[in-house]
């Protein structure tokens, strides 16, 4: 029997068509373009088997396109220790700022994470639409931040859709503090 099958856009086959003896069978893969597809469902298609006799066969296809969000426009993240007195006691801290665009069709929480010298560590996670903005701080603890604070930080933006697709980016950041 010599069989063919047809499809529209964006969907593909291989092979699309081909020759079979009686009972045997041939395996077949559709394959997705997903390049112009929006995020979610996509549209169905119908795939035609037709053979020598003049039968075909339709069978509807459709698709399931997720993307992770995308990250992009980075502004910063810096760490700035700051040092204030309350009466008699000084205190130092550090806070860290960075913001970026998180974009994504389903939306989601992005969370930043920054890891600085001795353990010091801060995050904070708020969800995105396209604008974002993250801080990290800690608490104050007197003057012993103000040397144990120079050094390498390593910093992590996570971003997760709600469809549960995650993209990360990450650095490092060298601080002095006084």
């Amino acid at each position: 029997m010599t069989w063919s099958a047809s499809s529209a856009a964006p969907f593909a086959l291989s092979p699309a068509s081909g020759t079979l003896a009686p009972g045997a069978s041939t395996p077949m893969t559709v394959s997705l373009d997903r390049a112009n597809l929006a995020e979610g469902s996509s549209p169905a298609a119908v795939v035609t088997f037709s053979g020598d006799a003049g039968q075909s066969v339709p069978l509807s296809v459709t698709a399931s396109v997720d993307r992770p969000p995308t990250i992009s426009n980075l502004d910063g993240p810096s760490v700035v220790c700051q040092r204030a007195t309350f009466g008699a006691a000084t205190v130092t801290f550090w806070e860290s700022n960075v913001s970026a665009t998180i974009t994504d069709e389903s939306g989601g929480t992005a969370t930043f994470t920054i890891t600085g010298p001795g353990g010091r560590s801060g995050s904070s996670s708020a969800p995105f639409d396209s604008s974002w903005f993250g801080m990290a701080n800690n608490l104050p603890d007197g003057d012993t931040i103000a040397t144990s604070a120079n050094g390498t930080w390593n910093w992590t933006i996570s971003a997760t859709d709600n469809r549960s697709n995650t993209s990360t980016t990450s650095g490092s950041l060298s601080v002095t503090c006084f």
